[in-house]
């Protein structure tokens, strides 16, 4: 098992009587997580119950008192802490009364750590009643600093895991080329790590299209929240042609023949299940920028280029500019700070900026490019916006720093 960014985070909190929810992607590694997290709690007996386990539903299905019967009489000793690993927790309804006794009356009993593949179904059981009684983290798809180390590429994993903006040189220099091949394969098949640790092209999309069917026809239907699953599929297809692109709704519902509504409503149903992500305009002249248009990306690449069969190299690929993006999107999303927002940039005659980071009062405008670009924008930007002092280029290339723009290769995010 290798271990993911999200295990240091976590660790600090498994000592506080709060629940811990871990919410993510189904296959991105929760419960792998759950048994790495096992090895940092000393001398405390560990209980791991699956829910998609009719018997381990069963244990949490009718209530507190009956959970911890259920646990004496099985054993358990409620007289010294237990971890309770509860996976796959959005199959227990109406679960917060039950995190809130044990949080609340049996903390020194037990501690829970959750996880869970459905932000909606989860979400809307977090109640007033669990405000202060859990933590929430998410765990995505392997980043690529997380998928060098998989590879076996531990030293090259380590350079790049850092805060891009500390940069001051390119610690890979001496090693483009090398990295740029599994750049590419990163970019053709994602970060799942089932996927990542496949030793073939079959295996990897044989993994593909299994965690993409079961997506859409088990857990989508599990959820009950779709009433129309064939226009549902045919959305989640148009919107991997619309990857890193102005989300235009009134076009894809007139397009796939699906109404306005049910439009809107599944790609949020897309977003809280971890399947793509969306981001807003940044904007503060109402007059001459964009501000309600979203634009879309994939949280895996992968999963989107098999929705639409395409797994050339990337420099055969007419759509090279979209999936980079996309790539930089990913990067940015999963290392996304504390009070940390993401925005693109975009006037209405044109000039646009593809990310927008801002951290507090702080502007950090993002630009990304397959070659050197022209940078005229990302000036234009920092001259309406003064408070910005620098601005990034993320691209096939080297490193470079000029007075007010830095050049960066593209995997050092």
């Amino acid at each position: 098992m290798f271990n993911r960014k999200l295990e240091k985070e976590i660790i600090p909190f498994l000592t506080d009587p709060q629940a811990i929810f871990i919410l993510g992607p189904r296959r991105a590694g929760k419960t792998t997580l759950l048994k790495l997290l096992k090895k940092n709690i000393s001398n405390q007996p560990i209980y791991y119950y699956d829910l998609e386990r009719v018997s381990d539903l069963e244990t949490f299905s009718h209530g507190t008192e009956y959970f911890i019967n259920r646990f004496v009489q099985s054993g358990g000793n409620i007289d010294c802490k237990n971890v309770i690993m509860i996976d796959e927790v959005q199959h227990l309804k109406d679960f917060a009364p039950f995190i809130k006794v044990l949080v609340d009356h049996h903390s020194e009993s037990f501690k829970l750590i959750l996880s869970g593949s459905s932000a909606a179904q989860i979400k809307l059981q977090f109640s007033d009643s669990l405000v202060g009684r859990k933590f929430v983290f998410h765990l995505y798809p392997l980043d690529f600093s997380e998928f060098l180390l998989f590879k076996g590429y531990e030293k090259w994993s380590k350079l790049i895991n850092c805060n891009f903006q500390d940069y001051t040189e390119d610690p890979l220099s001496t090693y483009h080329n090398e990295i740029r091949e599994l750049f590419y394969e990163y970019l053709r098949f994602g970060g799942y790590p089932e996927v990542t640790l496949a030793t073939s092209e079959r295996k990897k999309h044989a993994f593909l299209e299994e965690i993409t069917n079961t997506y859409l026809t088990k857990d989508i239907q599990s959820l009950n929240l779709v009433d129309d699953i064939i226009g549902f599929n045919k959305l989640v297809k148009r919107l991997a042609l619309s990857c890193s692109s102005l989300l235009n709704i009134n076009g894809i519902s007139n397009d796939i023949k699906l109404s306005h509504y049910n439009c809107r409503k599944y790609i949020q149903i897309l977003e809280s299940t971890f399947i793509i992500s969306t981001i807003s305009p940044f904007h503060r002249n109402k007059v001459n920028e964009i501000k309600k248009m979203s634009k879309i990306y994939f949280i895996d690449i992968g999963l989107r280029n098999f929705l639409l069969q395409q797994f050339q190299h990337p420099e055969e690929r007419s759509d090279k500019g979209a999936v980079l993006e996309n790539f930089v999107f990913n990067e940015i999303f999963k290392e996304n700070r504390i009070g940390e927002e993401i925005y693109f940039w975009r006037t209405k005659n044109g000039k646009e900026v593809d990310f927008i980071i801002k951290r507090g009062n702080q502007l950090i405008p993002l630009e990304v490019k397959s070659r050197k670009p022209n940078v005229n924008h990302l000036k234009k930007f920092m001259t309406i916006y003064p408070g910005t002092n620098r601005a990034y280029v993320v691209y096939d290339g080297k490193f470079s720093i000029n007075d007010e723009i830095t050049y960066l290769p593209i995997w050092l995010l």
